[in-house]
């Protein structure tokens, strides 16, 4: 089986009842390719440097995905010493999470987030939040 394909996008607005996700579409450049993108777009001037080794670059594409029943849904919370880590939630979590907007305490983050999407035959099969400082 080939790897299921993935998209990276911010998810403005969840609908539990009928399992879709809106999704506002991004690139997301990691290290040297992160200040090439910048450069591009204007952020940064020639030889500046991002302050994080991320960059996210809006596409302008806004969509909805269905979600599979049995999604693997990853926040990132905080561990003991405050640091963000990886927690499952389900796919109720998430979509009170991301509706209410309320990210402050338990979550890192904001409506801004980015996550790493993964679909297989037409259904969002994991969402994974990317760090992003």
């Amino acid at each position: 089986m080939s790897p299921a394909p993935s998209r990276f996008g911010r998810v403005p607005s969840v609908d539990e009842s009928a399992r879709l996700i809106t999704v506002r579409f991004v690139d997301l450049f990691r290290d040297d390719a992160a200040n090439r993108a910048a450069r591009e777009d204007g952020v940064i001037g020639p030889g500046e440097q991002l302050p994080n080794p991320l960059y996210v670059r809006e596409l302008g594409m806004e969509g909805s995905l269905s979600v599979a029943e049995d999604v693997r849904v990853t926040l990132l919370g905080y561990d003991e010493h405050g640091s963000p880590t990886p927690v499952e939630v389900s796919f109720q979590e998430f979509a009170q999470v991301v509706d209410s907007g309320q990210y402050e305490g338990r979550w890192y983050g904001s409506a801004n987030n980015v996550y790493h999407l993964r679909i297989r035959e037409g259904y969002v099969i994991q969402i994974r939040q990317i760090y992003t400082p």
